[in-house]
């Protein structure tokens, strides 16, 4: 394009102190159109770390780091594990690694509601209950963006969707038109769950993400520069393993439920994944069309589902006592 090259015209005469860019942008300008010079390079810092493991990501920064005999790199990354070291020290050699983890600690709490029946219903009773300055709604499939949005639409919220179906000049006007607060409500896919910094009151997770180091990145967009902020889950039985896993990785749920109110933290023992219970409820047909009662049908048919498991259970502990 034409500003690309001007730019690259700019960079012939004058070459900067300090470069700002992505990776793409990099290689472009160093190792395809030769116009940046990194011959006086001290330091090279790289933002979301993590994803230098990816190998569409290696393949592209890797001319690179085989050109330029750098000093100093510093990586950052709200999800650099231990796991990572042997790949860091293939890269970049002799390293310190440092875990801020303890140091800063999030003012953020971890709301976790159960959906029993409908999640889009769910979801509708919690913006009904709070009153975000702003609130990014993270949805994993592109296909439900439009729906959750849609939804939302119809209630009347003031709610703007962003995916990675949108051109690049949409998504900035987007940008520009929630950093003004246009809307109170963003439903995004995780294409917003890194890079981006606004003052985010609340995060809702409609559903987990398939990688679970994205829970950080999404939750991360809220409770920013010492601010509070609020991040909500929401789960069903089939959930229950991922929401083990992020226990322990040191996520502090706290069990919610939905009051006139607002939301009531509960304090009530959290029950872990139950494969068997898990396959119960599954097993449950729902219904495929909406008929009057249908919601209430469907749970009991579920309450069964599940007593007849845990009599099995019984059974067979009683089974074992006999013996």
């Amino acid at each position: 394009s034409m500003d690309m090259e001007k730019e690259a015209l700019k960079l012939k005469n004058n070459q900067p102190n300090l470069i700002i860019t992505t990776p793409h942008k990099l290689v472009d300008l160093f190792v395809e159109k030769r116009v940046l010079n990194l011959k006086n390079l001290h330091y090279l810092i790289l933002d979301e770390a993590d994803m230098m493991f990816d190998e569409d990501f290696m393949s592209l920064i890797d001319p690179v780091l085989s050109k330029i005999d750098v000093p100093k790199f510093l990586l950052f990354s709200a999800t650099l594990t231990k796991a990572m070291e042997p790949f860091i020290k293939k890269y970049f050699g002799q390293h310190i690694f440092i875990d801020t983890t303890n140091v800063s600690k999030l003012n953020i709490e971890y709301p976790l509601i159960r959906c029993y029946d409908n999640r889009l219903d769910t979801l509708v009773e919690i913006t009904k209950r709070i009153n975000p300055y702003l609130c990014f709604i993270f949805v994993s499939k592109n296909e439900d963006i439009e729906r959750v949005f849609n939804r939302l639409l119809d209630e009347g919220l003031k709610v703007i969707s962003i995916s990675s179906n949108i051109n690049v000049k949409q998504r900035k006007r987007i940008m520009e038109q929630i950093e003004s607060l246009e809307y109170q409500y963003v439903v995004s896919s995780d294409l917003l769950s890194r890079g981006i910094d606004f003052k985010v009151s609340h995060v809702i997770h409609y559903d987990l993400p398939h990688f679970l180091e994205y829970f950080n990145h999404r939750s991360g967009r809220t409770g920013r520069m010492g601010d509070e902020g609020i991040v909500i889950t929401l789960y069903d039985e089939e959930d229950r393993k991922k929401i083990d896993k992020l226990r322990q990785k040191g996520i502090h749920f706290v069990n919610a439920t939905l009051t006139k109110d607002g939301l009531q933290y509960v304090i009530r023992r959290y029950k872990k994944y139950d494969k068997k219970i898990a396959e119960a409820i599954k097993s449950v047909p729902k219904p495929k069309k909406v008929s009057p009662g249908y919601k209430k049908k469907y749970r009991k048919e579920v309450k069964k589902a599940i007593q007849s498991v845990k009599k099995e259970r019984y059974r067979h502990a009683n089974i074992r006592k006999s013996r």
